[in-house]
């Protein structure tokens, strides 16, 4: 009767114990991405790669990655057959918010 008991009180705890563990912290980053010069970059792809999390910046070159844990995570920005720029950033209770500048330059057409 013991074992069954003991048994049976394991059960009724172990979904409390998985469900906290279950639940992460996580916070946003967002920001403008910017060419060289100053001018927004539309259209990037602004992404993680663990877990995967992944935008796009709109025509004012804004992006917002949300629900990512808290920590260190890489960014990577690919934008239209450029080399992929990767910046690292700590997420925590606030949302980081940043300035991004990439290493080329858009030319007027």
């Amino acid at each position: 009767m013991l074992k069954i008991v003991s048994v049976l009180s394991l059960l009724l705890t172990f979904p409390v114990f998985s469900q906290a563990s279950e639940e992460i912290e996580t916070g946003t980053v967002s920001g403008v991405i910017y060419f060289k010069n100053g001018i927004p970059v539309a259209e990037a792809s602004v992404f993680t790669e663990k877990p995967i999390q992944h935008s796009y910046t709109n025509s004012k070159g804004y992006f917002t990655l949300n629900n990512l844990g808290y920590g260190t995570h890489k960014i990577a920005i690919k934008y239209y057959g450029k080399d992929i720029e990767y910046i690292t950033v700590k997420v925590s209770k606030k949302t980081q918010k940043l300035n991004i500048h990439l290493a080329i330059m858009k030319t007027m057409s």
